[in-house]
This record gives C-alpha cells, sequence and structure tokens, in this order.
C-alpha cells in the first residue's frame, strides 16, 4: 500500500472517531468534566473527588438551572445565569444553600483572584458545611477553594471563625496554616454564569 493511500486512510478513521465519548448535556460544567484545584482532582465523568489522602464518590446534581455537585466533603451549587451577588446574596439549588459572606472589589478583589486588573470576587459559604468557602468571580466561576486543615477542624466552624472581617480574617489563618487555598489550575472553569 501507498504511503498516500495510508494518510487517506488515517485521515478519514480520525474524521470519522467521535472525539468525545459521551455527548454534552446541558447539565455537564465542561466538555472534559474535570477540574484540578491546587492537588486535588474533582472529575466528574468518573464520579470521585480526591482531597488528600481521602477519595470521596461525588454526585453531579446539576440542571439546567444550576451547576450542583454532592459529596460527603464538599458540595456547591452555582446559578448558570448572572446574578448579583451582594453581602446578603443567597442561591438555592437541589437542597444545597450557598451564601455570601464578604466580598472584595477594586485592587483587592484583583489580588485575591491572581489579576493584575481590578476584579469583583465573592467569598461563598454552603449551609451546613463547616470546611469549605469558596472565592467565586460572576462570568469565571469558583476560582479557589479555602479548605481548614485536618488539625484545625476541632477549632469549629469556618464561617464562624471569620466573624466581621472574612476577607481579612481568612488571609490571616491562611498565613497561620490553618486554612489551605487550592486554586483553580485547569484550563476549564468551574461554574461559571452567563448573562
Amino acid at each position: 500500500m501507498n504511503k498516500l493511500s495510508v494518510i487517506i486512510s488515517f485521515v478519514l478513521l480520525a474524521a470519522a472517531s467521535p472525539a468525545c465519548s459521551h455527548e454534552r448535556s446541558d447539565a455537564d460544567w465542561s466538555d472534559r468534566g474535570v477540574f484540578v484545584f491546587g492537588s486535588f482532582p474533582i472529575d466528574l465523568e468518573i464520579g470521585y473527588l480526591r482531597f488528600p489522602h481521602q477519595n470521596v464518590r461525588v454526585e453531579d446534581c446539576s440542571d439546567a438551572r444550576s451547576f450542583c455537585l454532592k459529596s460527603a466533603t464538599l458540595n456547591v451549587a452555582l446559578p448558570r445565569k448572572c446574578m448579583f451577588w451582594d453581602s446578603e446574596s443567597v442561591f438555592e439549588a437541589n437542597g444545597i444553600v450557598v451564601r455570601t459572606i464578604d466580598r472584595a472589589d477594586g485592587q483587592l478583589g484583583g489580588q485575591l483572584a491572581f489579576s493584575r486588573v481590578p476584579a469583583e470576587v465573592r467569598l461563598l459559604a454552603v449551609d451546613g458545611d463547616d470546611s469549605n468557602l469558596f472565592l467565586y468571580q460572576s462570568g469565571r466561576g469558583v476560582l479557589a477553594i479555602f479548605r481548614w486543615y485536618n488539625s484545625a477542624v476541632s477549632e469549629g466552624s469556618l464561617v464562624n471563625s471569620l466573624q466581621s472581617d472574612p476577607i481579612g480574617m481568612l488571609m490571616e489563618l491562611q498565613r497561620a496554616n490553618k486554612v489551605a487555598r487550592y486554586d483553580l489550575v485547569t484550563f476549564d472553569p468551574f461554574g461559571p454564569c452567563s448573562k
């Protein structure tokens, strides 16, 4: 067989093969369904997340209204349609209630989002979850997850520890090695809303 016919056969075979083994639906988070925050992956294709030293089953509970996931250690629901998150905003989907506990605008928001330009970010908490907080930017989704280190869990709720200046207190806890920040390092945004 000559080289040209081998190349044509290969091109036709590649064109006939689907690029992805599953059809994308409106409830999917992304084409890949895999996100990595710092050193832990959330794999919605096979249904697990991995925090240091623990593998946890995760359920994708997304629907046309929200991005949603549930597990034993991490729950979150985010709106698909952008909404204004003021200091008292609440979003509920599939039994998960998410609240704004603080906001940062301008330079501080930009610094938190690792951006050189001013940004508007929100710190979100999930009712009943004492260990995780989400740094969220409208249109970009969750930029980072803040999580108690195991040794600090005995000190109570992360949200209750932040008191009157949640973002400032969170930065202090991070400097004291009581809270870990896991930044999104994959290209796909995690729960971005659209206008």
